[in-house]
């Protein structure tokens, strides 16, 4: 069987670190990379590690780099800065009021916003383009939900809608 060279070489890292380590943070990802490099201080191979923990070597051994060049920093997830907004505060403020209000008030001739509209509406008003699916994002985010209109028969008769829900009503809890 072949062994490998890989070894934790950075000096910070030990044992007593690593358990004072586990007991500081909670979060599960944190404590698996702990166990992972605790196996490697072991001596333990790494097929083993793998295997036990349903990890791939390549994990490990991207890992174990990590924390040889960062040392403890390496095992702790790093915050994840992500593209940077397009719209500010004050934008979606603004996009708030308007989507509060009928489309025609607005300056447009549909009865309803959706994501299209919105979208036509943040390109003409702040030069931004966004696709459909994001500014329902956006929509979510600032404070509102889809809105799907219910069916409403047309034919359907008010007072026999009433009479059906009071029979409803009443044999609902016999048995």
């Amino acid at each position: 069987m072949r062994t490998t060279n890989l070894k934790v070489t950075h000096p910070g890292i030990t044992q007593e670190v690593l358990r004072v380590q586990l007991k500081k943070y909670s979060h599960a990802r944190v404590g698996l990379r702990i166990a992972i490099v605790q196996g490697i201080l072991n001596g333990e191979r790494i097929s083993e590690i793998s295997r036990r923990h349903k990890v791939s070597r390549e994990f490990i051994y991207q890992l174990v780099r990590r924390i040889n060049i960062e040392g403890m920093e390496g095992i702790v997830d790093r915050p994840h800065t992500g593209r940077k907004r397009q719209l500010n505060v004050e934008q979606e403020e603004k996009i708030k009021g308007v989507v509060s209000n009928s489309p025609r008030l607005a300056g447009y001739t549909y009865s309803r916003w959706d994501g299209l509209l919105v979208a036509r509406y943040i390109k003409e008003e702040f030069g931004i383009t966004y696709s459909t699916r994001q500014v329902q994002r956006i929509l979510k985010r600032i404070g509102f939900t889809l809105q799907r209109p219910r069916k409403k028969y047309m034919q359907a008769d008010p007072n026999e809608q009433g009479k059906f829900r009071e029979n409803i009503k009443k044999t609902k809890n016999v048995r």
